[in-house]
């Protein structure tokens, strides 16, 4: 960092972090200052200077910095994994975080996120076997409205988080406290027991905080996990992940005799019109995975719908 070839903001007035009134700590700080019009895909370097008000300012030579990367936008990755401890249903999933080994005694490797109509599901890989979640250590931390000033302000990192998973116990953190209340409906699974290189875990999206209102929208979300001892975070500012939709179709469709059958696989309702551009088409909600009907007569059309 060269403060002869830096640009110099002037005359910042410094903001108040949301989080700041709930105490100091690791994450905590008295001012901020946000900076618009970066662009993605670039490194940018910030410093702090200060200077007096004499008539030739002196300014701090001590400077601390930071490289800042702006973030990628959510995504989502629809798949069904099984809590067995395998994970060769993760293929084709793609890494979310890949971190680099310190000096932390847990350091998360890689980690990777994926959901279905049920379940939230993580994936994450040590670099030497610990037992994840078996201790007060360990949490995931769910960012819920992406504003790190909201909820409750995680050691080590810059997230406010809305629901913590503990030992497998979600609490409510919403007004930004620890433990605001227990989670219903949590339907978490964890796999493999005991000390392990890798583990894989399930959360439900019908997970509700007390008084009924579900954890999981439809809006993007950050989740980050985190170990106190270090601390240890996969990131700091936690992973964007945004439920990925059902992958409809496709359609199969077979003819023996004068009978057709048409048949699918996964999510969706067989819906059918007389045309492919008709505004109105009609779902047959009695269709399982196959709809079979007799040859001949007008010429329909059919789709899979949400």
């Amino acid at each position: 960092m060269s403060f002869a070839a830096a640009t110099k903001l002037a005359r910042v007035p410094p903001g108040l972090p949301g989080n700041y009134s709930l105490g100091t700590g690791p994450g905590s700080y008295p001012y901020c200052c946000k900076v618009t019009g970066l662009q993605n895909g670039l490194n940018y370097y910030f410093a702090v200077r200060a200077k007096d008000s004499s008539s030739s300012p002196r300014e701090d030579t001590n400077a601390v910095s930071i490289a800042v990367v702006p973030g990628t936008m959510a995504s989502g990755n629809y798949k069904t994994i099984t809590m067995d401890g395998s994970f060769s249903d993760w293929a084709g999933v793609p890494w979310a975080c890949q971190g680099a080994v310190d000096g932390n005694p847990v350091n998360f490797t890689q980690v990777q996120f994926a959901n279905d109509t049920s379940y939230l599901y993580g994936h994450v890989k040590l670099s030497s076997p610990y037992a994840l979640f078996s201790n007060y250590y360990t949490h995931l931390f769910v960012d819920t409205d992406e504003n790190a000033q909201t909820g409750y302000p995680v050691t080590g990192a810059l997230f406010g988080s809305e629901m913590m998973i503990e030992t497998g116990y979600g609490y409510d953190q919403r007004n930004g406290n620890f433990n605001a209340g227990a989670i219903s409906n949590l339907g978490w699974a964890f796999a493999p027991a005991g000390s392990a290189l890798e583990f894989e875990f399930q959360v439900s999206l019908d997970a509700q905080y007390p008084g009924g209102a579900k954890v999981f929208g439809t809006n993007a979300c950050r989740l980050l996990l985190q170990d106190n001892r270090g601390p240890e975070t996969a990131v700091e500012t936690g992973i964007p992940y945004i439920l990925a939709r059902p992958q409809l179709g496709p359609l199969l469709i077979a003819q023996s005799g004068g009978l057709i059958t048409i048949s699918w696989t996964g999510p969706g309702t067989l819906q059918f019109s007389d045309s492919p551009t008709a505004n109105s088409w009609t779902s047959l909600t009695n269709a399982g995975y196959s709809y079979t009907f007799e040859a001949g007569g007008s010429r329909q059309f059919f789709r899979l719908a949400e």
